[in-house]
């Protein structure tokens, strides 16, 4: 992957997380909201519209989105619908725009950050922060390790440290 462009990392969820640069560049990143009360439409349609958006403006060589994640104990019908109807938006969207798009395993990223595939939400975010990086949020700190593993996996040549394999420590 060349530098220019740039990889688009996504947390996907109603509070989608998104983190966004050039190969071991200074990333770009946030969240939106999707309304959650006003049916599956308004959902799909607030994301798609936003996802658009971002692609047009963050113009991205990549998208990579954490993978659904479906658990028996916290994971309703409707949940699973949403998390897979994101991704398959997230497909899409890379599909009509030309975009190169894949997905990422949510313990393949962790272990990534922090040497531990089963780590919890707190030593995620506090990789992401030993980084000098300031996510208002775990979803934003999600997207951000998606895009570190995402360059560690594309754009191999990129020395950004990569966690506490790498000598940095959270």
């Amino acid at each position: 992957m060349s530098d220019s462009g740039g990889i688009l990392a996504l947390d996907l969820g109603t509070c989608t997380g998104f983190a966004c640069a050039p190969p071991g560049g200074e990333p770009v990143y946030g969240h939106v909201w999707l309304p959650s009360d006003r049916g599956d439409g308004a959902y799909f349609n607030r994301f798609r519209g936003w996802l658009l958006d971002r692609v047009t403006v963050l113009a991205p060589r990549l998208i990579v989105y954490e993978a659904p994640l479906i658990t028996a104990t916290a994971t309703s019908v409707s949940t699973v619908m949403r998390l897979f109807g994101l991704a398959a938006h997230t497909i899409e969207i890379a599909y009509a725009r030309e975009v190169r798009c894949e997905p990422a395993n949510n313990s393949t990223v962790k272990k990534f950050v922090t040497d531990n595939g089963r780590a919890k939400k707190p030593e995620v975010m506090a990789a992401i922060r030993a980084r000098g990086w300031h996510p208002e949020n775990d979803n934003v700190g999600d997207a951000l390790a998606v895009m570190l593993w995402a360059e560690s996996k594309w754009a191999p040549k990129v020395t950004r440290a990569a966690g506490p394999l790498f000598g940095v420590t959270a």
